[in-house]
């Protein structure tokens, strides 16, 4: 959000947290609003279909043109969602808030996709549904708007949590970071917060299109020889040193 004053971040983020709240309280989503409120996007009431362009964000900015950021996240998370369900059996046309949230953090969109895109509205839900580390909680900035200490030492302030927040967030994000150091350009090293790769990084790491290696663990359970877990959500968990393995195969 662009404010030109502490007290306007502050009205705006007791605003934004007042409209997530309007949308946690109803009885249930179709999964197109689901899909569009978690990429930040005001869904028309019961849509069944994502616009192609148009709307405006939760945060009360018009979404211009078609194609961006909002409507492409929202469209891997219909697409997850209705994955899910054929794997399921089952198709609901309503689902209950806390459950698609719930699913959405479960079925790891944010880590999976996050080469592509932020997906930060999932992060904002999921604070929203109590965590401490919610940018701007609404018990601190309804706190701030009356406080009499100055809105910009307190904005300061959290504003530091929120940058060593996102930096954590950052480092357990994907299991494979780059070294920066001048010695060691072009190089990778293993993210000690992650315990396995997932098959868009194994892919990744290959130069290859998951597909393809979804593909052939559906044929052989393998790819190159190298084996997952597949974990209680379904997603595939490769082994940190999965890439090194399927080369050594390869060139086996």
């Amino acid at each position: 959000m662009q404010n030109t004053s502490p007290a306007d971040q502050i009205t705006a983020s007791l605003q934004l947290l007042k409209t997530i709240q309007k949308y946690l309280d109803m009885q249930s989503w179709t999964p197109v609003m689901g899909a569009m409120l978690l990429a930040g996007v005001h869904p028309p009431c019961d849509c069944e279909a994502i616009p192609t362009t148009g709307g405006t964000s939760l945060d009360g900015n018009p979404i211009i043109g078609s194609g961006n950021t909002p409507f492409y996240e929202a469209g891997i998370i219909l697409r997850q969602w209705n994955d899910w369900c054929a794997d399921e059996g089952s198709s609901p046309s309503h689902v209950v808030p806390l459950d698609f949230i719930n699913w959405c953090i479960e079925d790891e969109i944010q880590e999976r996709y996050a080469v592509s895109s932020s997906f930060i509205w999932i992060s904002i839900f999921k604070n929203s549904l109590g965590s401490i580390n919610a940018p701007v909680p609404f018990e601190i900035a309804e706190y701030a708007s009356q406080a009499k200490e100055p809105l910009d030492v307190i904005i300061k302030k959290l504003d530091l949590i929120d940058r060593k927040i996102n930096k954590q967030q950052h480092a357990s994000a994907t299991a494979l970071v780059s070294i920066s150091s001048d010695s060691d350009v072009g190089k990778l090293k293993i993210n000690p917060y992650r315990q396995h790769l997932t098959t868009e990084e194994f892919a990744n790491g290959l130069n290859v299109m998951p597909q393809t290696i979804l593909k052939a663990y559906s044929i052989n359970e393998n790819y190159c020889g190298v084996r997952p877990i597949k974990l209680s959500n379904r997603r595939l968990a490769w082994p940190l040193n999965a890439v090194e393995l399927a080369l050594r195969k390869n060139n086996g």
